[in-house]
């Protein structure tokens, strides 16, 4: 139940941007906001995070056209290939990134921004369920649960012992199989 929760907060994107004075804050709402402590001299002595939202600039972030950005960058192992293959599916987050002429992409499905924010959505549904009374199995030990989350899951993502998911596709509209079975 947990895995079908998480894949569709990930699959719904444009549902968990919220906007924040001129910026797009994306998935705000699954963590609380933090309080930031400064010195009480400064301007900024008692504000949260979200107080500090309307400061930011105007940013647009758009995680398909960051993981395409990502395959025409990386490029292909052979300088006599082109990248022929480069996309990613709003709807399913499938994504794949190829070459021709035999080449391999030398893009790394560690560094996909999609698998990325898998693992950090992961990360935040796990953390969420270390405080959920309704956990099933129940949590015994919810410090011991933040623990686990964040050494097992938190810790590992953008390092290459991160579990990655399978969003890569062969086309399209190819559904991704989004786990190892």
């Amino acid at each position: 139940m947990l895995l079908s929760t998480l894949l569709a907060c990930a699959l719904s994107l444009p549902a968990l941007a919220q906007t924040a004075g001129n910026a797009t804050a994306t998935a705000t709402s699954l963590l609380p906001v933090p309080s930031y402590g400064t010195r009480t001299e400064d301007a900024f002595a008692t504000a949260t995070a979200s107080a500090l939202a309307s400061s930011l600039p105007g940013y647009t972030y758009n995680l398909t056209q960051e993981t395409t950005s990502y395959c025409a960058t990386a490029r292909c192992t052979s300088d006599a290939a082109n990248v022929t293959v480069n996309f990613c599916n709003p709807t399913t987050m499938g994504w794949n990134c190829e070459c021709n002429n035999k080449a391999e992409s030398r893009l790394q499905p560690l560094f996909v921004p999609v698998n990325t924010y898998d693992c950090r959505l992961r990360t935040a549904a796990c953390l969420d369920q270390c405080q959920n009374p309704s956990a099933s199995p129940p949590v015994s030990n919810a410090q011991a649960c933040r623990q686990a989350c964040n050494y097992i899951l938190g810790s590992t993502c953008g390092t290459a012992n991160q579990v990655l998911p399978e969003y890569q596709v062969d086309k399209y509209d190819d559904k991704p199989k989004y786990y190892a079975e």
